[in-house]
């Protein structure tokens, strides 16, 4: 199967929701849903809004396949919401860091902050992406899925989407888990050099990372799995409850600015050509 057989935006088309996941934790408690104000002349009179800072914990580094949320967040304008970005090598350490108020909000695949809700965190999940363009990339030699048995097959982590994929194909075709050498490799673009390299035979990448290693080392690798047709949320955005509760406001431009992103490249791709080439040079 060759990369070609689908086209893909480079970013996820936004479904906005607002879910009081905390809920599960704590039956009686529900979120309130971010508000809008509606659109009024601007008083010159007014004293301007306090700058709210806000830094967002991301679950990997940089990549083509979350530029569109990259480009939105640095979208500022005249809001006086800053978001700040910091990127974390794996997902555990993103959700440990919000657990522990060194950032107030989280840009990670959806299990994570399930996971963590359904073990007490208080936490509210109030965006997601949704997109798929996670691949299990193999060596030509493994033809099926079947032949992974007694493979190394890279993960990002124990919790994070792809591996979730990762774990719903081999049920679907019947591997025992415990026959895989499974081997913790954090972020896509690492795993792409560990599989070039000899170090794993297998491993879900983004669909930037594959053409990297097709490009390196043609006719070596193929796509043994396209996970394009699961409807993934690919990415949430969550908070602790508290920090949403007393923040709609900057919970409500953050959301904002995904949404004028995502439209305006799906509009002018153009828009995202320029951004991504600029931000990631080859």
């Amino acid at each position: 199967m060759s990369i070609g057989t689908r086209a893909r935006f480079p970013f996820a088309v936004l479904l906005v929701l607002t879910l009081a996941l905390g809920a599960c934790a704590s039956p009686s408690s529900t979120a309130p849903p971010p508000t809008t104000s509606p659109t009024a002349e601007p008083d010159a009179t007014a004293t301007p809004a306090a700058v709210v800072d806000v830094t967002i914990g991301n679950a990997s580094q940089p990549a083509v396949a979350t530029g569109a949320f990259s480009a939105a967040m640095q979208a500022q304008g005249d809001s006086n919401v800053v978001a700040t970005q910091e990127f974390f090598q794996q997902s555990e350490l993103a959700a440990q860091a919000l657990l522990q108020d060194d950032i107030e909000v989280l840009h990670i695949g959806v299990l994570t902050p399930i996971n963590a809700i359904l073990g007490g965190a208080d936490l509210v999940i109030f965006a997601v992406d949704v997109g798929n363009d996670w691949v299990l990339v193999a060596e030509n030699e493994i033809a099926t899925p079947r032949d992974l048995a007694g493979k190394n097959v890279g993960i990002h982590s124990e919790t994070s989407t792809a591996t979730a994929m990762l774990a719903k194909t081999y049920q679907d075709n019947g591997i025992d888990p415990g026959t895989i050498n499974t081997l913790i490799v954090p972020g896509s673009a690492n795993r792409a050099q560990a599989i070039l390299q000899g170090q794993l035979d297998a491993t879900p990448l983004l669909l930037q990372d594959v053409g990297t290693i097709l490009e390196e080392a043609p006719g070596k690798f193929h796509v043994l799995v396209d996970w394009a047709d699961i409807p993934l949320a690919s990415g949430v955005l969550a908070a602790k409850r508290d920090w949403y509760e007393a923040n709609l406001d900057a919970a409500t431009e953050l959301v904002r600015r995904m949404i004028a992103t995502n439209t305006a490249w799906k509009a002018d791709p153009s828009l995202a050509t320029d951004f991504l080439v600029e931000q990631f040079p080859r």
